[in-house]
């Protein structure tokens, strides 16, 4: 299997691993004692996707959330949506979008205390803009389209709107 598969396949098998662990697994609950690292880190990743430490923390810290018994936050199908379609495009910083958005749902829910799923989408994926907007002033050749187009509609306000159009991500 050629490199570039295995990472369009990177985000679907981490989340396939942390559901499987998260249904199956009868383990030690996460300590809360981790949230202000997780959240150190999401913010630390917005402002600097692209820093090699900085990535190999937020991989560790995103395999800590995606494991945790006891850690859920609620994903839209506008997320899977989003990943499947940026990962046909074998776009490089996937990786980084994935693991913003991840880090993201996480810190939403540890710094307002709530699961609601338009809340915790609507924060995760302005934390993806936040680090892609850095990407691309670092690298104006890493503009991908599924990216650029989830940048405007944000610039147009309407980013809300699209999630509220999932039913996925309105309140249950």
């Amino acid at each position: 299997m050629k490199t570039g598969s295995l990472l369009r396949l990177f985000p679907l098998c981490t989340l396939l691993l942390a559901a499987a662990s998260i249904a199956g697994a009868q383990t030690t609950p996460s300590s809360e004692a981790n949230y202000p690292a997780w959240t150190a880190i999401s913010h630390k990743l917005e402002a600097n996707p692209l820093d090699p430490q900085l990535n190999r923390d937020a991989e560790v810290a995103v395999q800590e959330v995606s494991t945790s018994p006891d850690f859920h936050t609620p994903l839209c199908s506008s997320f899977f949506n989003f990943f499947s379609k940026l990962s046909t495009t074998g776009y490089p910083y996937q990786a980084q979008i994935y693991r913003l958005y991840l880090l993201g749902s996480a810190t939403y829910r540890i710094e307002t205390g709530r699961t609601d799923p338009y809340g915790t989408n609507t924060y995760a994926f302005t934390s993806v803009l936040k680090g892609y907007s850095v990407i691309i002033a670092k690298d104006p050749n890493a503009r991908v389209k599924t990216m650029d187009d989830l940048l405007l509609t944000d610039l147009k306000g309407k980013l809300p709107d699209m999630l509220k159009k999932d039913s996925t991500c309105r309140e249950r």
